[in-house]
């Protein structure tokens, strides 16, 4: 018998920390920073580049997405139905040698149409690049850490940008982009059946994915009535067409391979006996 048990003790608790949702001004704050209407000063030479933060961020903004499974999308992941380009989430791994994916949960395996503002700013011209240079993740530069996650860097930064331009709430971390999106998701009366296909909380099955109800063409159609005018994509845009970036991500591989090979030097150095 435990004498304790049952006596509280003052100023402790087991809650966890909760986070809010991002309002519309702050979606407008975070999205008129540097990040997304400065590309010219874009860092590329770091760990994790600017240009996956850009993205990570409209994704999430656009779609509710998880920072991890979108961090995990292989190339081979992004597709498209005539003019309607979608991320397929799921574990399958098409390459045998290709990284190892997961899923939060079975129901987190779906199809998520990316918003038409996303194409419009260069999406697929990205995508195209990253083809072209050989790469086979939407994000290269996110690499699995010693628990199989691949987004803990990224998260860390996309944090720091949210401290900096939007406020050091600390109820107020990436993770409230998803809670914004239910919330506008509600405003724009989806259906809880289409609303939970886009976040990832539906049941579904591998034939209701390329089958029944709801197609990828009525979940982009749903997607497109949720009201995103807070955010101003004109200024984006304007930044967006100076970007070339097939030049942005050789300058992120060169730093990377040069990263390498001191790594690599070090190494060899430090296990080199005359040293």
């Amino acid at each position: 018998m435990n004498i304790g048990s049952g006596i509280k003790i003052v100023g402790y608790t087991k809650k966890r920390r909760t986070r809010r949702s991002f309002e519309d001004h702050e979606l407008a704050t975070l999205c008129a920073s540097p990040l997304f209407v400065d590309p010219a000063n874009w860092e590329t030479r770091s760990h994790i580049s600017d240009v996956t933060v850009f993205w990570l961020f409209l994704l999430s903004i656009t779609t509710g997405a998880r920072l991890e499974e979108v961090g995990q999308v292989a190339l081979t992941d992004v597709c498209s139905d005539g003019d309607i380009v979608y991320l397929d989430i799921d574990e399958y791994v098409e390459d045998e040698d290709g990284e190892d994916k997961s899923v939060k949960t079975d129901d987190s395996i779906r199809l998520v149409p990316v918003h038409d503002k996303l194409v419009e700013l260069g999406f697929s011209d990205y995508v195209d690049a990253l083809t072209e240079l050989g790469h086979t993740q939407l994000f290269p530069d996110l690499r699995e850490n010693s628990v199989g996650k691949r987004t803990k860097e990224a998260s860390q930064k996309i944090n720091r940008i949210i401290d900096r331009h939007v406020s050091d709430d600390r109820r107020l971390v990436f993770h409230s982009l998803r809670h914004a999106f239910k919330a506008k998701g509600n405003d724009a009366r989806l259906t809880d059946r289409t609303l939970d296909q886009i976040c990832g909380h539906a049941p579904v099955s591998t034939g209701s994915r390329y089958g029944s109800e709801p197609r990828i063409r009525t979940i982009h159609r749903e997607l497109h009535q949720i009201d995103f005018s807070c955010i101003d994509w004109a200024r984006i845009a304007i930044g967006i067409k100076k970007v070339r970036w097939k030049t942005l991500l050789k300058a992120a591989d060169a730093f990377k391979s040069k990263r390498q090979n001191e790594s690599a030097s070090s190494l060899g150095r430090s296990r080199d006996p005359g040293h």
